[in-house]
């Protein structure tokens, strides 16, 4: 069976959604997960991927400040990716509290 190229904005913006969700059920529990982003060295391309981090953590309802690395060749689909990942260990912290 040859590969299927698969659309990742669609995906992506499910899993945001869905992340979005969650951050509200957190900020409910006075939880407010965030993404931290270091931008290292002076590379525009970087700079963009960084710009474009914080805007998706924006949509689902967080707070991010400039803290991580870039990750080369990641997409829309990586970023929500790596905010859900975000969430849920944040309510899985948050049920350890309770």
């Amino acid at each position: 069976m040859p590969a299927k190229l698969l659309a990742g904005q669609p995906v992506a913006e499910a899993v945001l959604k869905d992340v979005a969700e969650g951050v509200k059920t957190l900020k409910k529990k006075g939880i407010t997960p965030g993404l931290g982003t270091i931008l290292v060295g002076d590379d525009s391309d970087s700079a963009g991927y960084v710009r474009k981090k914080h805007e998706t953590c924006e949509q689902a309802g967080k707070a991010a400040s400039w803290i991580t690395p870039r990750l080369g060749g990641v997409g829309p689909t990586t970023v929500t990716m790596l905010l859900r990942n975000t969430v849920e260990t944040a309510e899985r912290k948050a049920k350890n509290l309770e």
